[in-house]
């Protein structure tokens, strides 16, 4: 059995990176079905002991090739066990253990939908609310 890692951590910031209404040549139906294309993608900073994650959504309609918005969101963490729990390889390449990176990354996607929330309220978006995603289902690429 694998040794369990307590991550030690804090939010420093959350950063708005985009944010964009894509015009659309007709009105959306209130019954409309959203569709959403989410990334994430891991950033260090080892001398301050940061860990970013930037969390890029675009929104897509039924088709689910209109893009109706987009928006992109970097969730700043500060880990203070930062050398017990992230190992850096060969190539300035760091590893994280699955499970510290599943929290950064379900705090980061709830964090986006919040943020989404603000964004898209009172546009023809503000019913694209972000479901609930397990980041463990997210296929890397």
């Amino acid at each position: 059995m694998a040794k369990k890692m307590d991550i030690t951590f804090q939010i420093k910031g959350v950063e708005l990176l985009e944010f964009e209404l894509i015009p659309l040549k007709k009105a959306l139906k209130p019954q409309t079905v959203f569709h959403y294309d989410i990334s994430l993608q891991h950033k260090i900073n080892k001398e301050n002991k940061l860990v970013f994650v930037v969390v890029r959504v675009n929104i897509l309609l039924e088709d689910k090739k209109t893009l109706a918005g987009k928006t992109g969101v970097n969730s700043v963490f500060s880990v203070a066990n930062f050398d017990d729990i992230i190992i850096e390889e060969e190539n300035n390449k760091f590893k994280f253990p699955d499970e510290t990176i599943d929290i950064l990354n379900s705090i980061s996607i709830s964090t986006t939908r919040g943020v989404m929330a603000a964004n898209f309220r009172g546009t023809f978006l503000h019913n694209a609310i972000l479901p609930v995603v397990d980041p463990k289902n997210l296929k890397e690429e």
